[in-house]
């Protein structure tokens, strides 16, 4: 049965089934094992880290088995993705080094992502306000330009207390630049100043003439 092939004729309405010789070279029957030897068939040991001894199949076989394989040739891809040259911080312009050389890592700390997130999800672009009329931009926290300048709205002095932050109120504290990132201004600690909410929206774009006769107040002040 195994040097014959089955060959199905159909005459008329008749089914008819034939016994056809196997022709010489058509393949190999059922069992039969290759005729290719290998030259060299001692032991090798894998080369990846698994450090097994395995025969080989073939004269170029490297691997103990497809797994290893696999591994090695993914290594291989995720080292061609990788850099480990310096780049310049996405939020404080700081160089570092990504670890592991991750191509997705814009952030030298885990501190400045977070300040960045912030800021977006706050509407806040001051760096590319500040990029896009040339003007100068530095990481400014407005806590502090709020201390350093007492709690007070350097316009109208009145208070801007801090339970008052973030709400709609006419005395909350808000970032005012003094000569307007529109205009050509720093976002800097020396352009800044804490202005409570309803100077800042009277306030707009134009540039107050008290807030250029001198330097930011000390907290505490009311200059």
């Amino acid at each position: 049965m195994a040097d014959t092939d089955y060959a199905r004729l159909r005459i008329g309405g008749l089914g008819l089934v034939c016994l056809i010789a196997n022709k010489p070279g058509r393949g190999r029957s059922k069992g039969a094992t290759s005729s290719y030897t290998l030259k060299d068939s001692t032991p090798r040991v894998c080369a990846a880290d698994c450090g097994k001894t395995f025969v080989p199949r073939a004269a170029h076989s490297r691997f103990c088995s497809r797994k290893c394989q696999t591994k090695i040739n993914n290594r291989g891809k995720q080292a061609a993705r990788r850099d480990s040259t310096e780049r310049p911080c996405n939020y404080c312009r700081a160089q570092f080094i990504p670890e592991y050389g991750s191509l997705r890592r814009t952030y030298c700390t885990t501190t400045c992502r977070d300040e960045a997130k912030r800021k977006v999800r706050s509407g806040s672009c001051h760096r590319r306000r500040a990029e896009k009329n040339g003007g100068r931009y530095e990481p400014v926290s407005k806590r502090k330009v709020f201390e350093r300048d007492g709690w007070r709205c350097y316009l109208c002095g009145c208070d801007t207390p801090l339970t008052k932050s973030g709400t709609q109120d006419d005395a909350a504290p808000e970032l005012d630049h003094v000569i307007p990132l529109a205009a050509g201004g720093d976002h800097t600690y020396e352009n800044t100043r804490c202005a409570c909410r309803r100077c800042n929206r009277a306030k707009g774009s134009t540039i107050p003439a008290q807030g250029l006769q001198g330097p930011p107040r000390q907290p505490g002040g009311r200059g």
